[in-house]
């Protein structure tokens, strides 16, 4: 079988973001979610991907998950590996949803725009404390800049005298990284010079957006907290003015602006 430089691609994003669904693969090469299946199948009878159905409360065929197979591993000296159907990967794949969402928001700006899915960051720093949800460098005319990404589903503590791990230890986790300026990691991996990070934090309502920028303005003394909802997030993009920075006092924020 011979690939084309969009088979290449797909395998590469399927391998980074350790797996993908149709709909998400359609989405992020602005496909046709038809041609886009077919493809699928195409490689997956060549087994440079392997397809796991995904159980499903609704009537009707399951939907399918797309990882790296034996002749994709490799063609990318990597590993096969299965994904298990468990909450965290639900929590993994509406990761990807958000950063497709960037990726593609920026692929018409004039900007570069990469990414670090959590799959990558962990394979490359298996000792980390701090995981994120995703991170993604931005680059134009020289200049770049790094964002990390927390994606609040509702499920995690905000802040708790009876947990050691909640969202109050996370942040002072990423104040910590912020102040000693520790960012050598995603100057290697983006192969780029940063003048430190923001944090994006979208929450899963207003309610947590509160509740999180309460903390934001006791730890952050920075600014480099940034915080939205993800309604205003789907809605509106990752660069519309749609970001609180709680340490400033400040609204509507774009996370491009000078």
């Amino acid at each position: 079988m011979r690939l084309t430089e969009r088979d290449l691609e797909i395998i590469r994003y399927v391998r980074a973001f350790g797996c993908m669904t149709s709909g998400q693969v359609a989405i992020l090469f602005g496909m046709n979610i038809k041609v886009c299946q077919r493809l699928l199948r195409r490689l997956c009878r060549a087994d440079y991907l392997r397809n796991l159905p995904m159980p499903t409360v609704k009537a009707g065929r399951c939907p399918n998950l797309f990882y790296l197979g034996s002749q994709g591993a490799f063609l990318l000296d990597a590993e096969v590996s299965k994904p298990r159907l468990t909450l965290k990967l639900s929590h993994q794949r509406r990761n990807t949803d958000l950063m497709i969402s960037i990726i593609r928001e920026f692929s018409d700006s004039g900007l570069e725009c990469e990414v670090l899915p959590e799959s990558v960051f962990r394979s490359i720093n298996p000792s980390a404390e701090l995981i994120h949800d995703g991170v993604f460098a931005l680059r134009r005319n020289g200049k770049s800049a790094l964002f990390m990404l927390e994606n609040c589903s509702g499920t995690e503590s905000v802040k708790s005298p009876n947990f050691h791990e909640d969202i109050e230890a996370k942040l002072k986790r990423y104040v910590e990284l912020f102040e000693k300026a520790n960012i050598s990691l995603y100057e290697n991996f983006f192969e780029l010079n940063f003048n430190r990070f923001r944090l994006l934090f979208i929450t899963n309502n207003e309610q947590r957006k509160s509740l999180i920028g309460r903390l934001a303005m006791e730890h952050d003394k920075h600014g480099f907290i940034w915080i939205t909802t993800l309604r205003d997030f789907q809605r509106h993009g990752v660069n519309a003015p749609i970001w609180a920075v709680p340490a400033l006092d400040q609204y509507n924020r774009s996370i491009l602006e000078r």
